[in-house]
């Protein structure tokens, strides 16, 4: 008779544990599918270049981290402003699982900030960077590496 309350409990535990197990997953899933649209996943970039001319060169994983935080952390860019032409190299990022690459192509400097697209996060908009001077830093200590 003993045997029985001790089975129901486990029943009951096992059952709480699958419960919260699905509930965890599904919220896992929603955040990412959010996060995929609007931000780069620094854990589906499988490699990065700069590409001068037509020739990609690699960015060290540093260089690398530090894109997709400039891209993560941009504002939509409001056209204020005049925007000065830069010719600084096309970077891209090298997504796993046959996702399109993220080409980011800067477009000008305002007030000392990069003007960027981010194709295909950016959908079509300039971004900001949010620190001025952190994208011409990145670019420039990759170009010591090229």
């Amino acid at each position: 008779m003993k045997v029985k309350p001790l089975l129901v409990m486990i029943a009951v535990a096992v059952t709480l544990s699958g419960v919260l197990l699905v509930q965890r997953l599904i919220n896992y899933m929603q955040t990412e599918e959010v996060h995929f649209e609007k931000r780069i996943n620094p854990n589906w970039i499988r490699g990065s270049s700069a590409t001068i001319g037509e020739k990609p060169y690699t960015l060290n994983l540093d260089q690398q981290m530090e894109l997709i935080s400039i891209v993560n952390e941009s504002e939509l860019f409001s056209q204020t402003g005049s925007l000065t032409a830069v010719s600084w190299p096309k970077l891209l990022l090298y997504r796993f699982s046959g996702q399109p690459d993220v080409t980011v192509t800067v477009v000008g400097v305002n007030e000392g900030k990069a003007i960027f697209k981010a194709e295909p996060v950016g959908k079509d908009q300039l971004l900001a960077e949010k620190s001025a001077g952190s994208m011409k830093k990145l670019i420039d200590s990759s170009r010591d590496t090229l």
